[in-house]
């Protein structure tokens, strides 16, 4: 898997779109058994790749979304969840492309609540609250909240 990777990077956009190659990978890597050092020597790369994605944003929050339930199949390992929310935000920022996105980051959410035993969890993480920031619009500030406070129930 890891030379395809090597060889997905390598490919030339005309053919397949690098983020389309990305995201079905993620999508199929999510079903298969590896070992937490292979799971994390994978995610290294993948995302060494997402991070650098220029252009649609859409393509970008795709593969993010793919990738976060790739990395939530170890709900310990807050660390890289942490990494992803810090690049998702630097993605969204500068543009303020958030407002676009508000249903990938929604359903990034919802990812992340239902991956962690302890909701808890989640509020370690340093750039979680930033994330929730990303909601600007009340409406959708609102639901995010609702959201969070309903997993706190369950």
């Amino acid at each position: 898997v890891f030379v395809l990777v090597e060889q997905i990077t390598k490919c030339q956009e005309s053919a397949f779109p690098v983020f389309y190659l990305l995201k079905n990978l993620g999508e199929k890597m999510r079903c298969c058994e590896m070992s937490a050092r292979d799971r994390k020597k994978l995610l290294k790369l993948v995302w060494g790749q997402l991070s650098g994605l220029e252009g649609n944003i859409d393509e970008y929050m795709e593969c993010a979304v793919v990738w976060l339930e790739f990395i939530c199949l170890d709900p310990s390992n807050l660390k890289d969840l942490d990494v992803v929310l810090d690049d998702v935000i630097k993605h969204l920022l500068p543009a303020r492309t958030f407002e676009a996105c508000y249903p990938a980051l929604e359903k990034i959410l919802s990812i992340l609540l239902s991956c962690q035993d302890e909701v808890t969890d989640l509020f370690t993480l340093t750039k979680f609250l930033p994330f929730l920031d990303l909601f600007q619009k009340e409406s959708v500030k609102v639901d995010a909240c609702k959201t969070v406070l309903s997993a706190f129930r369950t």
